[in-house]
């Protein structure tokens, strides 16, 4: 008969120990996102003193690298490597290509395109931390886009494609599979109705 308490203690005590293992791994799963938030944050931060200094296509670009992107300056070959980006005055970097495709960058980030004037694509495929703040910024760049990718960019809406109606020499726009963004054919009609020569891919396609 007195077996049986001593069963009980005994599950008792594991299942505490369970329990202690379970919140360390949880504190340390908190701990790590904390980490790579705040890591995010800073790698996505608008630098206006250093813009200041070397001009705004060389800290755009080391933006983008940072976050794992790759960079096209005029004349140039492509960079994915941030240490390959060499010193040089401000008129050799004149930033017109930017990749960042699945990469981590935020809204925040994105502000460093309202900074550049020779800038004529972005690619922001699977860009999940993007929303329609981000598309405001973009929106800036009215002189010089001409294609833009945001497929799989699950967090704009129809109010962030809808600015990007003042991109009249925007010549592609890739809204595929973006799944904030409702009655498509009609934000793609009106995206038409204001952006003559560009070319729409829509759609969800995997």
């Amino acid at each position: 008969m007195f077996a049986y308490p001593k069963l009980i203690t005994l599950s008792a005590s594991r299942s505490h120990t369970a329990t202690k293992h379970l919140t360390g791994k949880l504190q340390s799963a908190i701990s790590h996102r904390l980490f790579y938030s705040w890591l995010n944050y800073v790698f996505n931060r608008v630098d206006e003193n250093r813009i200041k200094d070397v001009g705004p296509d060389r800290v755009a670009a080391e933006w983008v690298l940072r976050c794992g992107g790759s960079v096209k300056f005029a004349n140039k070959k492509w960079l994915s490597d941030y240490n390959s980006l060499s010193d040089g005055p401000r008129a050799s970097f004149m930033l017109e290509h930017i990749d960042l495709n699945e990469t981590t960058i935020t809204d925040e980030g994105l502000r460093h395109v309202t900074f550049l004037k020779y800038l004529k694509s972005i690619n922001l495929c699977t860009c999940h931390n993007v929303t329609d703040i981000g598309m405001h910024h973009i929106s800036s760049l009215q002189e010089s886009l001409i294609k833009l990718n945001l497929n799989g960019c699950s967090s704009v809406t129809n109010a962030g494609l809808l600015s990007l109606r003042e991109l009249k020499l925007l010549e592609e726009l890739d809204i595929r599979n973006m799944m904030s963004v409702k009655d498509e054919e009609l934000v793609i009609a009106e995206l038409k109705a204001n952006l003559s020569v560009c070319e729409i891919l829509s759609g969800d396609v995997s």
